[in-house]
């Protein structure tokens, strides 16, 4: 292959990537608007203003260029999210950085927040789970393995998760909602909760007043 071929191949590269998040943000914003049921790939189509040729060269249909867009979302997440949990030395480290990360990519991508609200009933359809489930379904591998390490208290795993589901949920709607919340607010309240919670719950546990350590 000679340079010229290997540039061209480049801005070919560089096209198809191009066209591929025009493609993703006038379905976000179809998705948004219409919803789900109500957007058609014709809207989308005209919304990125790429030819309808362009479209069907990337999706062979609605539904995937909708699981295109909640799944990069989702994989962005969770790798983040998994990275700084494996790395928690103690509850407090464990906590509040999956908390802060949240509600940080909430914050910061209010838009596909939004988006996974008004399209639940699509979401159900496509992953058996709604959007704050699918989130943390991770979450129970990651628990079981801090209990193992003596990070979390000896707990249930599944009601741990859908504690962090709850919670999360719900705050995450005030901090879309009201825009003088901040995401390091909820990550501070939303710790603290936590791990006095799980606190309480280990000294009631072992019928003492001791709790579990949150720090170094």
């Amino acid at each position: 292959m000679t340079p010229a071929d290997s540039s061209e191949l480049s801005k070919r590269e560089v096209n198809k990537r191009a066209n591929y998040e025009k493609l993703l943000y006038a379905a976000k914003v179809a998705f948004l608007d219409q919803g789900y049921e109500g957007a058609t790939i014709r809207d989308i189509i005209r919304k990125s203003g790429l030819a309808s040729g362009t479209f069907y060269n990337y999706f062979p249909d609605k539904e995937s260029i909708f699981r295109a867009i909640v799944d990069e979302y989702l994989f962005n997440l969770s790798q983040e999210l998994k990275k700084a949990r494996q790395k928690a030395d103690c509850l407090h480290a464990y906590i509040e950085p999956t908390f802060r990360i949240f509600f940080t990519h909430i914050a910061e991508n209010s838009d596909l927040y939004r988006l996974g609200r008004r399209n639940e009933s699509a979401l159900s359809s496509f992953y058996n789970s709604s959007l704050m489930e699918i989130i943390w379904q991770e979450l129970i591998v990651d628990i079981e393995d801090a209990v193992k390490n003596n990070i979390i208290p000896r707990i249930d795993p599944q009601l741990l998760a859908a504690s962090f589901i709850g919670l999360g949920h719900e705050l995450a709607r005030l901090l879309i909602n009201q825009s003088d919340r901040s995401p390091e607010e909820m990550a501070k309240f939303a710790s603290k909760m936590f791990i006095g919670g799980l606190a309480y719950y280990q000294s009631e546990q072992s019928g003492s007043h001791k709790t579990h350590p949150v720090s170094h």
